[in-house]
């Protein structure tokens, strides 16, 4: 049986959104250096792409169960 995204994006709870969101230590660290190459637009693309990773393994994790 094929599974809809949208029956995924149904399935995630408000704690499993928090969860996607928190993006770890890593943007941590980008968000407290001064370094130059670590500018605001990066940070944004740092952001985005931990999220995004993280619901990506959530949509993996729901496929397989």
């Amino acid at each position: 049986m094929e599974k809809s995204f949208d029956d995924f994006i149904s399935s995630l709870s408000d704690e499993d959104i928090c969860n996607i969101a928190d993006i770890n230590q890593e943007l941590a660290n980008v968000r407290n250096t001064s370094a130059v190459e670590n500018l605001f637009g990066n940070q944004i693309a740092v952001s985005s792409y931990l999220i995004s990773l993280n619901l990506l393994r959530y949509y993996h994790e729901w496929l397989n169960a």
